[in-house]
Order: C-alpha cells, then sequence, then structure tokens
C-alpha cells in the first residue's frame, strides 16, 4: 500500500511540475470567427535559423490543419479549415522552439493559440 501511495505522489508532484515549466512562456490568443467553407490562413513572422514553429495541439474538427514554411521568405503559414458541416468552436496551439547554442538545448519561447468560431455558411451563426 505505501509503494502505491508513493507511485501516486511521484506521479502528481511531476505533473504539477511539468505546468510549472509553462507556466512562464506567453501564450498569445487569436480569435477567429470563419464560415464553414473558408480557409483560414495565419502567417507567422520569420523565426530565425535555429527556431521553427510546430503544433503542440491539434485542432479536433478539422479537415485542414497544418503548418508549412515558405522557403523564399522562412516564414510559417498555418492553415485551417473545418470539418465539411461543423459548427461551434475550435482551437489549436502552435509553439515557437528556439535553440541555444551555448546550452546545447531547444526551449518553447512563445504559445500561439487560435481560437475558432465557425459559423453555419448559409446563415452566418
Amino acid at each position: 500500500m505505501k509503494k502505491i501511495i508513493l507511485v501516486l505522489i511521484s506521479i502528481i508532484f511531476i505533473a504539477c511540475s511539468k505546468d510549472d515549466d509553462n507556466a512562464d512562456i506567453p501564450v498569445t490568443e487569436k480569435n477567429v470567427v470563419i464560415s464553414q467553407d473558408e480557409t483560414y490562413e495565419y502567417e507567422f513572422e520569420f523565426p530565425g535559423d535555429e527556431s521553427g514553429y510546430s503544433i503542440t495541439r491539434q485542432a479536433e474538427s478539422f479537415e485542414l490543419s497544418n503548418l508549412q514554411q515558405d522557403p523564399a521568405t522562412g516564414g510559417f503559414i498555418y492553415n485551417y479549415k473545418t470539418q465539411a458541416d461543423f459548427t461551434g468552436t475550435d482551437f489549436v496551439e502552435i509553439s515557437l522552439t528556439t535553440y541555444t547554442i551555448g546550452l546545447d538545448k531547444t526551449s518553447v519561447t512563445r504559445i500561439i493559440r487560435i481560437n475558432f468560431e465557425i459559423q453555419n455558411k448559409s446563415t452566418g451563426q
């Protein structure tokens, strides 16, 4: 019984410490209203040579949800299109990860959360 309690306490401690690691990372939220048949595109600035964006929490009700890097500019573009008959809300979280040469490690330096409100294409609601 003592071993089970110790394991549970360890799991809780690890879960809480992971949340604390993300507590200092700034989160930028963007609210977007689109219709069912609309494809949304968001262009990020060029992050730098050893940095990049990645989807860290994928949208749930999507037909298209991806990141692409423009080879000409180095900038990143996020594309989203909802499932055909879906209306309601959805969201995606995209993280900017940077690489520090002196420390030889990567770290998340910013999180962008895009909140979608998807409206019926015929009624606009």
